[in-house]
């Protein structure tokens, strides 16, 4: 009998059902018929471990059948290994996968095998996508359709996917901020697999935006304990910390959430980052009762908890020191930091004349700029300081700080690091939005000698009341009756509405220069005083400005409305008692001037040389 030149095999499961066959040369190595079958079957080569007459074909070099040279057809046993796989998001079969997913299970198409064995799944954004440059409801490439969704939770429910890594990062349709939502399906569906996924060892749901879902954060916190194998969980980007719904109060249900975690008993990495880009003045209490109360519950309570990410976020001093203060052994706090403390502290110790220190991070590009927590910023600096020497902090005698807005992060600054410099006399703090209860948190002996404040651009009459009470911005002041000398008011008595508060500068103006017995300088630029007002505005500017020059030397009152006929005799009069009255429109805002007096708001410090760090 002629020898066989090709034999038949035919691969059978261990429940005995036919999952390949093929014909293949005699002195077919097992890797060669792996393949073929694999190819056939549509299941990948890798995934084969093939058994015959009772023993594994593990060497892929053996060739089985060579010897037998009248065997014209075998019958192998067939395990299918299962394949550790990662699909990215721009990855060709990511779609393909998604496809699958919406088939019925046959246990033959390579992808849905590839769905059953899958130890890593990793959909969604792309970690430079703008969805996770802020919170606020920007778009994100890589949303999942309704089908697409509806797939993937049917085959979590069927049991068909098992990964114990799982990635879903900017899934959900972005929606803005401030939208009232109380339901949504998407974010339903996502969080009800959750429940059903208790393998699952890491996971991501970066950019989700779930907390400006009320019933979703309720069921998320129902998940959550059902997940006590998670290591690692991601939840950055989704507005946990953020107004809901423009209502001025945070999420509902948030405070159950952070409850919620502390089952999660083998949580090693925590990322609570970018969940909160208001920056605002007002409504922080429930956000201080979070980040002081629950947060550090988290850090005492998890046992395996190694780091904590919480950059991007606006919090209070409170809740940075009640971190600080329940931190555990061993245990990182990532408030988005990096190097900045320390080129601070660095640029303080460089040599360098007495004058003004502006802090480095605030020169950075405000993608950079907002993701370090501030007040975090401002703790760790004091911290550093505390340990420079006396004589070189006491060459600082003015702190810039202007431009960037202060959030919720100005006690840092008054409490934890302006202290440290013992000769400061001058503050920059244009356009950083301070309200009144900054200037009075200064009334401290450290503070008693300043002589220069310039607020220009913060809008302090915005959230100051007109009242039986005094007038507020004059009374902030009085503490430096006997040392400050020159005072930046510029565009403060602008309303929240954009316009003119005549009302604020008639209870305010005649009190703060009689009260302030050495100002030489005051300046009033950007106002919008003056135009073509009604008889009561008219009435309440005249009434601002009658008062006593005392050691006025200088009044600015550029790019105001006062250039007018109507207005000659009040600008005669403050040019009889006052030395120099600058007049005219400047440059604009922030320009210089052009109208006699000249504008010194920027100037350099009298102190010496002017340092930007």
């Amino acid at each position: 009998m002629s020898a066989v030149s090709t034999i038949g095999v035919t691969a059978f499961s261990l429940a005995g059902r036919e999952l390949a066959k093929v014909f293949v040369p005699r002195d077919v190595s097992v890797r060669m018929l792996v393949e073929a079958l694999g190819a056939t079957a549509g299941i990948s080569w890798d995934a084969w471990q093939l058994t015959w007459k009772g023993e594994a074909l593990e060497d892929w070099s053996l060739q089985p059948f060579i010897s037998d040279t009248e065997l014209s057809s075998v019958e192998l046993q067939v395990v299918l290994k299962p394949q550790p796989m990662q699909l990215e998001p721009e990855h060709e079969h990511a779609v393909e996968l998604l496809e699958a997913l919406k088939e019925p299970y046959d246990g033959l198409r390579g992808l849905s095998f590839a769905l059953g064995s899958l130890r890593q799944l990793s959909l969604g954004a792309k970690d430079d996508d703008r969805c996770f440059k802020d919170c606020r409801g920007d778009e994100s490439s890589g949303v999942m359709s309704e089908p697409q969704m509806n797939a993937l939770s049917r085959a979590v429910l069927d049991r068909r996917l098992q990964c114990t890594v799982l990635c879903l990062r900017g899934v959900l349709r972005p929606m803005g901020m401030m939208a009232r939502v109380v339901d949504r399906q998407d974010s339903a569906d996502l969080v009800s697999l959750l429940s059903h996924m208790p393998q699952l060892t890491s996971l991501d749901l970066s950019g989700n935006r779930l907390g400006y879902t009320t019933t979703c954060i309720e069921a998320l916190s129902t998940a959550m304990p059902k997940l006590h194998k998670l290591t690692y969980l991601n939840l950055s980007c989704n507005g946990f910390f953020s107004f809901h719904g423009g209502s001025g109060v945070l999420p509902p249900h948030v405070s159950a959430l952070f409850v919620s975690l502390l089952a999660l008993t083998a949580m090693e990495v925590l990322d609570l980052s970018l969940n909160d880009k208001a920056f605002v003045r007002d409504f922080c209490k429930e956000k201080e009762e979070l980040g002081s109360s629950y947060m550090p519950r988290l850090l005492k309570e998890l046992p395996s908890l190694k780091k904590l990410l919480f950059a991007a976020n606006d919090a209070g001093l409170s809740t940075v020191a009640a971190l600080e203060a329940s931190r555990q052994p061993g245990c990182e706090i990532d408030y988005g930091l990096g190097d900045h403390v320390a080129e601070a502290l660095s640029a303080i110790q460089e040599p360098w004349e007495e004058g003004t220190f502006r802090l480095p991070l605030l020169d950075l590009e405000p993608v950079q700029r907002s993701r370090p927590v501030r007040t975090a910023y401002y703790w760790h600096l004091g911290c550093g300081l505390s340990a420079v020497e006396e004589e070189l902090r006491r060459r600082v005698v003015s702190v810039d700080v202007s431009g960037s807005k202060l959030g919720r992060s100005w006690p840092g600054l008054v409490e934890r690091v302006l202290p440290h410099f013992p000769a400061l006399c001058e503050l920059n703090l244009q356009k950083t939005q301070v309200a009144v209860d900054f200037i009075m948190a200064l009334h401290l002996p450290a503070f008693a000698s300043l002589r220069k404040i310039d607020l220009a651009g913060c809008g302090l009459c915005q959230f100051t009341s007109l009242g039986d009470d005094g007038p507020p911005i004059a009374k902030a002041f009085l503490f430096w009756s006997e040392s400050l000398t020159d005072l930046d008011l510029s565009q403060n008595f602008i309303s929240e509405y954009g316009d003119f508060s005549p009302g604020h500068l008639e209870e305010n103006l005649p009190p703060l220069v009689r009260g302030l017995k050495r100002l030489k300088r005051l300046a009033l630029r950007d106002n919008d005083i003056g135009g073509v007002p009604d008889e009561r505005t008219r009435s309440l500017i005249l009434d601002a400005f009658n008062f006593e020059a005392g050691s006025l030397e200088e009044l600015d009152l550029q790019r105001n409305l006062l250039e007018s006929p109507e207005w000659d005799e009040l600008v005669d009069r403050l040019q009889a008692k006052v030395p120099h009255v600058s007049l005219g429109r400047g440059k604009g805002k922030g320009g210089g001037d052009k109208g006699g007096g000249g504008d010194k708001g920027g100037g350099k410090p009298k102190g010496g040389k002017q340092r930007y760090a």
